[in-house]
């Protein structure tokens, strides 16, 4: 760690990623788990918490671009048969987008331009790649999934928008999430999930498994998605509650 800031260096979050290739095209994931992140992911969560309902929340339909997220945050429900894509993909969340410079949002950003690292990283691309935009095409979709209690779910399925960076790569379309929320303390039933390859693939529940904190490498052709989020429940999109999820996917610029 530097010594006058939160940002974990370069060095440090390489040495991380190493010897995780084999594992992640042998069974399709592998996880991070590390007390630095850990605790900068507490900062994270506190300051999400804190800020997400001052931001507007606006409907699946609405557009936006790294423009607007780069102005302000950017919260919006995803609910419905498909999702932003028009991919066939139930699902019932709502996410808050923001810059990995967030003058506001400071502990988000910092855990958000490790997670970018990282992933770069192990992609093979320069350290920074998605942060300039007007260069590289792409940009870094930092963000948070709400899943709120009371129904929250995502279904089952394997991602098929394979950005054209990732295409020559050993794995071709590498995610990482980042547990964001506690089983038994934000929510108390369902959560995320992925099915690894192999001769006995079976579901494994995120939350039951890993713990807050851990990012799970993984690629993004096995199976996966989000169980039924405390059912029992009434969902209230100003509350808390719910299972958090932390993502830094890539976007391609759209031309105008």
């Amino acid at each position: 760690m530097k010594n006058n800031s939160k940002e974990i260096d370069d060095k440090y979050l390489f040495n991380l990623t190493r010897s995780l290739d084999e594992k992640i095209i042998n069974s399709g994931y592998a996880v991070i788990s590390d007390s630095c992140i850990k605790n900068l992911a507490n900062s994270a969560r506190s300051e999400y918490y804190k800020n997400f309902t001052t931001f507007n929340l606006k409907p699946q339909t609405e557009k936006f671009d790294h423009l607007d997220v780069q102005k302000k945050p950017v919260r919006k429900l995803a609910i419905g048969s498909s999702n932003g894509i028009g991919n066939p993909i139930a699902q019932f969340l709502q996410s808050t987008y923001f810059g990995s410079n967030s003058k506001d949002l400071k502990a988000l950003s910092s855990l958000a331009r490790v997670m970018i690292r990282l992933r770069n990283y192990m992609s093979d691309m320069k350290f920074d790649f998605g942060e300039n935009p007007n260069m590289d095409k792409f940009w870094n979709a930092s963000r948070i999934h709400h899943y709120p209690s009371g129904g929250g779910f995502m279904s089952r399925h394997h991602d098929s928008y394979f950005p054209k960076v990732m295409n020559d790569k050993k794995i071709p379309f590498l995610q990482l999430i980042l547990l964001l929320s506690k089983k038994g303390e934000d929510f108390s039933s369902g959560g995320g999930y992925i099915i690894p390859r192999g001769e006995r693939s079976e579901l494994i529940n995120l939350e039951d498994k890993y713990n807050f904190g851990d990012i799970i490498v993984f690629d993004g052709t096995i199976e996966h998605g989000v169980e039924t989020i405390d059912s029992h429940l009434i969902p209230d999109y100003n509350s808390i509650n719910g299972r958090l999820s932390f993502l830094v996917g890539l976007y391609e610029v759209q031309k105008s």
